[in-house]
């Protein structure tokens, strides 16, 4: 999308750069006008813990139905005949299968929905297999960048990724420019890709927010007019569980250049130690 007058554009205010603050089910971004660009993005996964009833006939470790029958040695209760079980309450389970007594109960917070343009999918058929592409689609109201902005080196790149929210409730959210990043194509297919997969890891037994923050520093534009990001980086902030059932909070801060030196590299050697717990 062309950077109309340019020369006005200048005269904006530079200590907002045009910003608007979008806020749907899926993620909440900070939006430049100014750079067509995210500044920053947030999204959360859902709370992996699942609620089980418990009964003596349970097959749960043989500590945690001790200390159930503990919790219970004052209440009196009918023996077992048979088949039959007796409920002695409950635990929980994350989505790795691990059994605790204990939740991590996620906070509540008011979403705002908004109206978004329809994402599409094309199929594509060819000899060798059938292929699915959904296009991008711009927001109304919101000044960002466009197809026009994409071209290679650059990918575009979700902040929101698609493989961690598969469902297609999410698709008009997850297909907006609000979600797309001029991410130059190393960083989008390695190490952003690997940390998307990290967090995914993660997300089956904590409770984990992630916060996405776009760098900006040459103004370096493409041919669309949109501006290049220098960096961008990530934040993972986690509630989990210890060896000792305790409850733990974790924070993993990574920052990575938008060029192509970050491929073949580790994303362990940009993991910014002074900021993360």
């Amino acid at each position: 999308m062309k950077k109309i007058l340019f020369t006005l554009a200048l005269l904006i205010s530079f200590s907002s750069f045009g910003q608007i603050v979008v806020k749907n089910k899926l993620y909440k971004v900070v939006y430049s006008e100014f750079y067509q660009q995210p500044i920053s993005l947030e999204y959360k996964y859902p709370n992996p813990f699942e609620y089980k009833q418990s009964s003596l006939m349970d097959t749960v470790s043989f500590e945690l139905r001790e200390m159930k029958l503990a919790e219970l040695k004052s209440i009196t209760y009918e023996a077992v005949e048979g088949s039959k079980s007796v409920s002695i309450g409950g635990y929980y389970v994350d989505k790795n299968g691990t059994v605790t007594n204990s939740k991590i109960y996620d906070e509540e917070e008011k979403q705002i929905v908004i109206e978004y343009p329809k994402s599409t999918t094309t199929k594509i058929d060819t000899i060798i297999k059938e292929t699915k592409l959904t296009k991008f689609v711009a927001p109304t109201g919101v000044i960002t960048s466009d197809d026009g902005d994409y071209k290679q080196p650059y990918d575009k790149g979700h902040l929101a990724p698609k493989q961690s929210f598969p469902n297609n409730e999410y698709n008009d959210f997850m297909f907006s420019f609000l979600n797309c990043a001029l991410m130059h194509r190393s960083l989008n297919r390695g190490l952003w890709k690997a940390l998307e997969n990290k967090e995914r890891g993660i997300s089956k037994s904590a409770v984990l927010k992630v916060k996405i923050l776009v760098s900006f520093g040459k103004n370096n534009l493409v041919d669309g007019g949109a501006s290049v990001p220098d960096f961008f980086t990530k934040i993972l902030d986690y509630r989990k569980f210890d060896e000792n059932n305790k409850e733990i909070y974790v924070r993993e801060v990574y920052t990575f250049p938008n060029d192509a030196s970050v491929k073949g590299k580790n994303i362990e050697n940009y993991k910014v130690k002074s900021l993360s717990i």
